[in-house]
């Protein structure tokens, strides 16, 4: 699962997964999704930060959080969809503000009183929290090099390796022409990373790992020949301990 920081939980095929109309209500009425879906993430960012610091008998972390942040915390499903319905929510409050249009009306209600429910469901799940958070590699860095490959398009995804390994960085493609090699490099490694894996394909879901071990950090890796059957790219660290919501019954 990929890191809270790792950046925003849903993406617009997410918010559009439930409103399949929702690019034209966003042209139509000016609306920016993806500020609306960074604004989501603030506001389940601090209702997260302010559910941690309320236990910290659970939480393993309790007296370095507020140095740490959230980089520790994993996203889960029910986050995500906590997130999802949140800015569903923001984006009909926005198109009701500018039209007063009732349709409008009617699902930023019905998206608020859903967000209400999945974020309940968020926290009755539970905080999922690593001990190490390894953040999602920055986009792979391509070129070319003299070789004896064939002309072809690559997709490339690079992955932070440490005590665990990150989520993959999102693909990027690259053309290559015939004699020459792909050639891969990464930006610079953030602080707890050791090394890094790379994954390559000739189209988005046949991306696969090339390397056996862990990349020498700084160095650069080449495709020389064919490339490899490995594992999918790497969708991020599981939860290592949890902080959950606990409720009191009260008696008499």
């Amino acid at each position: 699962m990929a890191l809270f920081t790792d950046g925003n939980p849903s993406t617009i095929e997410d918010l559009r997964s439930y409103e399949s109309s929702l690019l034209e209500v966003a042209r139509t009425e000016q609306i920016d999704l993806d500020g609306k879906l960074a604004l989501a993430t603030a506001e389940v960012g601090n209702e997260l930060a302010s559910f941690l610091l309320r236990r910290p008998s659970q939480d393993p972390q309790a007296g370095a959080r507020r140095q740490l942040g959230l980089s520790t915390v994993v996203v889960t499903d029910a986050m995500k969809r906590w997130h999802t319905l949140l800015t569903l929510a923001m984006v009909f409050s926005d198109a009701y503000g500018n039209q007063l249009n009732e349709r409008y009306q009617a699902k930023r209600d019905q998206y608020g009183s859903a967000t209400g429910r999945a974020k309940r469901i968020a926290f009755d799940y539970g905080v999922g929290l690593v001990a190490t958070g390894i953040p999602r590699a920055g986009t792979a860095v391509c070129s070319s090099i003299p070789g004896s490959g064939a002309a072809a398009t690559y997709y490339v995804s690079v992955s932070w390796v440490g005590e665990a390994e990150g989520a993959a960085a999102v693909p990027t493609t690259f053309d290559t022409t015939a004699g020459s090699d792909l050639a891969v490099i990464t930006g610079a490694a953030p602080s707890g990373v050791t090394g890094w894996n790379i994954y390559v394909g000739l189209a988005p879901d046949t991306m696969a790992r090339q390397n056996a071990d862990p990349l020498v950090l700084g160095g650069q890796w080449v495709l020389s020949g064919s490339l490899i059957a490995g594992p999918t790219p790497a969708e991020g660290q599981a939860a290592e301990s949890w902080v959950i919501e606990t409720r009191v019954s009260q008696r008499g």
